[in-house]
């Protein structure tokens, strides 16, 4: 069996929808999410939000983000309050947006809160939590993950290609050996 028979991509969100992008790559080196994001767009796609998460959030090795707009970064605290402890990973602007972001849409669910009566996703301490996971990553630098996982000596690299979308997004590349997948 060949390193690509042993991987996998499920798409959680951002497929047939247009928000709360959610991905999840599995190789043997373990398991990494790219981006976490809020589902918008209306009360039956913002109740996704208040679900639990498909898989065990303490099972993901890390998290990689592509840019810092909130259906991309949106559920990050409440990934860390359910659980995730592995490192979040995107370049400097993005992750100085992303707390920015996060920061500003807790206010607006504390509003929300206040009216619908509905408990917040998270707290102030789960966007603190999580962006004391949070390591910026340059444009360009490819940096091994696997010591983060599994320890083995398959070589997985990452590196963060500019997507000239907003300040800091980033295309994500995984390589494994020959093998590459380009997010």
């Amino acid at each position: 069996m060949t390193e690509t028979d042993k991987t996998s991509i499920t798409f959680y969100g951002g497929a047939r929808i247009v928000t709360g992008a959610n991905f999840l790559l599995t190789t043997t080196n373990g398991k990494f999410l790219v981006d976490c994001g809020l589902f918008q767009g209306g009360k039956i796609v913002e109740d996704k939000n208040r679900e639990s998460f498909p898989y065990d959030p303490a099972s993901i090795d890390g998290l990689f983000i592509t840019h810092a707009h909130l259906d991309h970064v949106g559920r990050i605290p409440k990934l860390v309050h359910d659980g995730f402890r592995g490192k979040i990973y995107s370049t400097p602007p993005t992750r100085e947006i992303a707390e920015l972001i996060l920061i500003d849409s807790l206010g607006v669910m504390e509003k929300e809160a206040r009216v619908t009566h509905k408990p917040l996703l998270y707290d102030e301490n789960d966007v603190r939590a999580a962006l004391r996971l949070w390591q910026a990553i340059e444009y360009r630098e490819p940096f091994n993950l696997t010591p983060l996982a599994t320890g083995r000596a398959d070589n997985l690299t990452v590196t963060f290609r500019d997507a000239g979308h907003i300040l800091g997004s980033a295309m994500i590349e995984f390589s494994v050996q020959s093998q590459k997948i380009l997010f």
